[in-house]
């Protein structure tokens, strides 16, 4: 009985050990749950706002300095430069000659590098800026025979030839062996040769030939000569070539835009191709630089002369004085040369002045010499065709109907032309049935002295000596009245 109860003991010992071991857990389970939301709380994220600055860039340390470089003498700028000149490399060596120039240290070493220059510059084509170098270097030592050379052969290339002489003499006298100075002096002697041979040429009016001799001077030995290409280009002009003097004339003044002899030739071109008012405006802006420039006040005066009477005939055409704008139209022509355009618009407005005074012989002739100069002018083309249906020469005016139809610019004009051309088929058809009572003016009905009576009539209205102005229509008129005539008389005849 007592082991039972020490065992009943033992239980209630245990159990209470077991509740007591749970109470325990229980606590602990509280305290670790607890712990555990305190640490979640601790690490919940901030409340939201603006995002904390970058952290400050940490600056680079500066850079060291280059290391000086060493100042380079005169003369070692000088064979810098050379190395440059020898490799073909001119415009590179200039830099150089200039900073041997600035640091030059008396004026005799100022020249020698101011040559060095001037022929870098003359490899460049920049002759008129070698010329100037090479004028300092001998100002600076009077004594170079090398600046003087260099003067001599930038005169040269300029066309120059008396400074250029002048230049070369003084560099053979200070150096007798100065090189290529023989040389030039004999280029100067074949130049001039060719300069006056060429002034030979164009005084007899040989122009081709004057063309050929400056072309020769200018490519062997004054190929930068502004005189020598005018001369050129002037004598071209003479020849008529005005497009390909334009042309060229157009590339001078880029070259040198305050050119007043490029001016010229411009102008003088533009005249010859009929745009007046533009060479006139050329002309005005070459005395501008030159009011002296002989040959822009000879275009001018003729550009002048010719508008004024070419207006004047305008001005008595509009007020119905046919005869008065005929003899304007003609001095404007004497005026004009032999191959201007404007002669073909002269000729045009006399033609149309003559077909108002029914004079179409001299008008079909004004505008025959019209089309000789321009052969698309659709108004010489028209008026002539109109003047050869006025003398009933339908032929002649169906071919000139279709060669307007065929140069006309533009639809409408060739359109025109094809009905003008067709009316004059119509007409040829109707002349094909001649009237020959109405070529004498007479009825059908008239009596054999009254046929005689009306024919002699008509013979000596028609007659051509009656008709000096009109002489070649007279003869068509007079040769028709006399064909009608025997018409009239043999059905007379046959009537009898």
């Amino acid at each position: 009985d007592d082991d039972d109860e020490e065992d009943d003991e033992d239980e209630e010992d245990d159990k209470e050990e077991e509740d007591e071991y749970e109470l325990d857990s229980e606590a602990e389970a509280e305290r670790l749950a607890s712990s555990s939301k305190a640490r979640a709380k601790s690490i919940e994220p901030p409340p939201r706002g603006p995002p904390p600055p970058p952290p400050a860039a940490t600056p680079k340390p500066a850079a060291p300095p280059p290391a000086p470089v060493p100042e380079l003498s005169p003369a070692e700028c000088k064979e810098r430069g050379n190395v440059f000149y020898k490799a073909a490399d001119y415009e590179s060596s200039l830099p150089w000659y200039e900073k041997a120039t600035l640091g030059a240290a008396d004026g005799k070493e100022k020249a020698l590098y101011l040559c060095n220059r001037a022929a870098a510059l003359v490899m460049l084509g920049r002759v008129p800026e070698a010329l100037n170098d090479a004028a300092r270097a001998s100002k600076l030592d009077p004594t170079s025979a090398k600046a003087f050379a260099r003067m001599g052969k930038c005169s040269l290339q300029l066309g120059e030839l008396t400074e250029s002489r002048l230049a070369l003499n003084r560099a053979a006298e200070l150096s007798a062996d100065t090189a290529g100075v023989a040389a030039d002096l004999q280029s100067i002697k074949l130049a001039e040769a060719l300069a006056e041979e060429a002034t030979t040429h164009a005084s007899a009016g040989e122009y081709a030939k004057a063309v050929s001799s400056l072309k020769l001077l200018s490519s062997r030995y004054c190929p930068h000569s502004d005189h020598f290409k005018f001369l050129e280009l002037d004598a071209i002009v003479r020849m008529g070539k005005y497009d390909e003097v334009l042309s060229l004339a157009t590339a001078m003044l880029r070259r040198t835009p305050d050119s007043p002899n490029a001016l010229y030739l411009r102008g003088r071109c533009m005249f010859h191709n009929g745009q007046l008012d533009t060479a006139l405006k050329h002309t005005i802006e070459a005395l501008r630089l030159d009011p002296d420039h002989a040959l822009s006040k000879e275009l001018r005066h003729a550009i002048k002369a010719i508008t004024a009477e070419k207006e004047g005939g305008n001005t008595a055409f509009k007020a119905g004085d046919y005869t008065e704008a005929v003899a304007r139209y003609t001095a404007a022509l004497a005026l004009a040369g032999a191959r201007d355009a404007i002669r073909s618009t002269l000729h045009v407005n006399r033609a149309t002045a003559y077909a108002r005074m029914r004079q179409h012989t001299e008008a079909i002739a004004d505008c025959t010499n019209a089309i000789a100069l321009d052969a698309k002018s659709v108004k010489a083309i028209l008026r002539r065709a109109a003047c050869y249906m006025e003398l009933e020469n339908f032929d002649k005016a169906i071919e000139d109907y279709e060669l307007a139809s065929q140069s006309a610019p533009d639809e409408e004009g060739q359109r025109s032309a094809r009905e003008h051309k067709r009316r004059a088929k119509l007409e040829k058809a109707k002349a094909s049935r001649i009237d020959h009572y109405k070529v004498l003016d007479i009825q059908k009905s008239a009596s054999p002295v009254e046929v005689k009576k009306a024919y002699r009539k008509m013979a000596l209205r028609w007659h051509p000596d009656k008709n000096p102005g009109a002489k070649a229509e007279a003869e068509a008129r007079f040769k028709e009245i006399g064909a009608a005539y025997e018409q009239v008389r043999s059905v007379e005849k046959r009537a009898k």
